[in-house]
């Protein structure tokens, strides 16, 4: 892809230019920097809220056990 600034999101493993994703050139350098981080796309974001969610709901359960 050359020289093009991209990200790949987390789930979907869509690619979206970090210009049209409203991403400054700092900010894309830091991304590139974080192995830990990750990006979802609008679509994908809703879904992970969700299942954070659970997740979080499923270990208090287990914690109370």
């Amino acid at each position: 892809m050359g020289d093009e600034k991209v990200l790949s999101f987390g789930i979907c493993k869509k690619w979206f230019h970090a210009k049209y994703m409203n991403i400054k050139d700092e900010g894309f350098k830091v991304l590139q920097q974080i192995d830990s981080c990750h990006w979802y796309c609008r679509s994908c974001n809703a879904g992970v809220g969700k299942l954070l969610r659970t997740l979080v709901s499923l270990a208090d359960k287990i914690g109370s056990s």
